[in-house]
């Protein structure tokens, strides 16, 4: 490297190190941080690091500058939002400083994007498709799964029955059904725990099948998971790696072995990356093998029926495929691909409509589908009343009573949007949403910061997920942390064989344990594995890697669904953690001898 090379990079460095601190919301009166040798030490590296990526990078590829120097960007801004969010609850507009803060830490970020992209920078060879697991050795991996998840059951018995299973199970205990929940998974939990109950007398023991029935789907698909990375030559080393960490880290088992439908759709949706990865790979062989068009026509059917936003993300998937020019680009059979896309929408929309008719479903709330306005509406009533005339404070409590407003929490939608009284909205949309858009008119910067504060957490990786603190449960009140619901609801009740393992869940779950430790916290965080996924997609759009940008884009599309949710929580997103492996193995292909 030349000395011109060399000052640069260490100036360019101390530039993203001085405006750090300013960026994360750090105040002069945080000496500590400012006048510490931790920034010192950080500036060292970085600097090596700028030196490296202004020496070795191509910096002619013009389109891979602009990718990293947008992601660079977007995560900047992100940080700087997501500190004003975590420390004021508001966002700070037009601070000049703050944009010129997060325009110099965009240089040095997107210089190490550059670098580390380099790094990772192979040419794929022409090395086919190698063989998969025999029949027994798949049935061993999914034996060490299960053995590996079997303590976790034992200690959790009969399991986390949380996350709105016990409105399920009531469902079909009562015969009242309703469309809030996916009916398949209320048939499904509900009639294993009723059907179980009704032969042994135990909901324990229905609610423990279910789990072990979870389990099972579970260890198969990522046994498939597992095949798919031996078909592709992943190295040994890498797939016991994946191995451990799907059969051991803490949100795996915590989910395999949770009620909500969300371990299920991301399970569907995990097969869904896979099919679609393979099926752009090798069009011509995957269309012409009934085998695999069934599996990403079931695994399609699957993730959307379980929750009602995969049905939006599949749709805008295929308008991305159809952009993506599949006809002249891969040259298939058009007829059949559009067969095969549109197969699993006929088919969830018509089980759905089925299982509606059949049960007499009662349509569901439209509260889910208007939790940002509601929560936008509330936080300006709750920030400025006297903006509402007499008028429009008797019409906003005709579809929001005084009692929801008065229930407002910034980061939890569910308290206010529980009273919203849908029969009014029916009658009248119009009306709510005129009083909707006259408040934002004179309140934009309050309707944004509502919208925000039930979200960041899904982009901002240093915030602890508390959304329920101080709401009690049946066997306990939210404190520091609310990362996971971890008990057992009634009609079922906790049973541990291994109290010490469920402790450590119960740390986990309510409070800030796995946060206080540096690095591995960030395996936790939501925001984290955003950037991580967001980070790989531009990878593979920067080496025109379209077949694995795509595969991965539906996760994104979901991500940006989640984005208008009640509240940020895991299971929302547990599909970072699930099809983690893949993402790493494609990513580091250098490495991991993915073909």
């Amino acid at each position: 490297m030349t000395r011109k090379k060399q000052i640069l990079s260490c100036a360019v460095s101390f530039l993203g190190i001085y405006v750090l601190p300013g960026l994360m919301g750090f105040t002069g009166e945080q000496i500590y941080l400012t006048n510490s040798i931790f920034l010192f030490a950080a500036w060292i590296g970085l600097s090596v690091l700028i030196g490296l990526g202004m020496d070795r990078v191509d910096w002619r590829d013009l389109r891979a500058d602009l990718l990293a120097l947008f992601l660079a960007c977007a995560f900047s801004a992100c940080m700087a939002v997501g500190s004003d969010l975590d420390s004021t609850e508001f966002i700070v507009f037009g601070d000049i400083r703050r944009i010129v803060r997060i325009g110099c830490f965009s240089i040095s970020l997107a210089v190490v994007l550059r670098e580390v992209w380099s790094c990772m920078d192979t040419v794929s060879g022409d090395r086919e498709v190698g063989a998969g697991y025999t029949q027994r050795t798949y049935l061993a991996v999914m034996a060490v799964l299960l053995l590996c998840w079997l303590p976790v059951f034992l200690a959790s018995y009969p399991g986390f029955f949380v996350y709105d299973a016990q409105d399920e199970v009531n469902e079909v205990l009562m015969r009242s059904f309703s469309n809030h929940h996916p009916l398949l998974h209320v048939l499904l939990l509900g009639g294993i725990v009723a059907a179980v109950h009704k032969v042994a007398g135990s909901y324990n023991l229905g609610i423990a099948c279910y789990m072990i029935l979870q389990m099972c789907i579970a260890a198969f698909c990522f046994a498939h998971m597992m095949d798919f990375l031996k078909r592709h030559r992943v190295r040994r080393g890498f797939r016991i790696a994946a191995l451990v960490f799907l059969a051991f880290f803490p949100v795996v088992p915590m989910y395999v072995l949770c009620s909500t439908k969300d371990t299920l759709f991301s399970i569907a949706l995990l097969m869904l990356v896979l099919h679609l990865y393979e099926l752009l790979d090798d069009t011509a062989a995957f269309l012409g093998s009934r085998r695999r068009q069934a599996g990403f026509v079931l695994s399609a059917f699957f993730m959307m029926s379980l929750r009602h936003n995969g049905l939006y993300a599949f749709l805008v998937l295929l308008v991305l495929l159809a952009c993506w020019g599949f006809r002249k680009k891969r040259g298939i059979a058009v007829g059949k691909a559009a067969v095969m896309f549109l197969l699993p929408v006929v088919l969830c929309v018509g089980a759905t409509a089925l299982m509606t008719n059949l049960l007499h479903a009662s349509p569901g709330g439209k509260q889910e589908m208007l939790t940002v306005p509601i929560m936008q509406l509330a936080r300006v009533y709750g920030t400025d009343p006297g903006s509402f005339s007499a008028q429009e404070k008797e019409r906003l409590f005709q579809y929001l009573p005084e009692e929801a407003m008065e229930r407002y929490t910034a980061k939890l939608s569910d308290p206010v949007k529980v009273l919203f009284d849908n029969d009014r909205y029916r009658e009248d949309p119009s009306g709510f949403w005129k009083l909707w858009f006259d408040a934002g008119v004179s309140h934009i910067g309050t309707y944004v910061n509502a919208w925000l504060y039930t979200s960041y957490g899904f982009w901002y990786p240093d915030t602890i997920i508390d959304a329920y603190n101080g709401i009690q449960r049946h066997t306990f009140a939210y404190g520091e942390s609310s990362y996971f619901g971890y008990e057992t609801e009634p009609p079922g009740t906790r049973q541990s064989l291994i109290a010490p393992l469920d402790g450590f869940y119960r740390r986990l779950s309510l409070e800030i344990t796995q946060q206080r430790v540096p690095v591995i916290s960030m395996l936790f965080s939501p925001g984290f594995m955003f950037w991580l996924y967001a980070s790989a997609f531009g990878y593979f759009v920067k080496q025109r890697q379209y077949n694995r940008a795509l595969a991965f884009a539906v996760t994104l599309l979901l991500w940006l669904t989640v984005l208008l949710g009640p509240t940020c929580m895991v299971r929302y997103v547990l599909i970072f953690w699930f099809a983690f492996p893949v993402l790493a193995a494609m990513l580091f292909e250098k490495y991991t001898g993915f073909v």
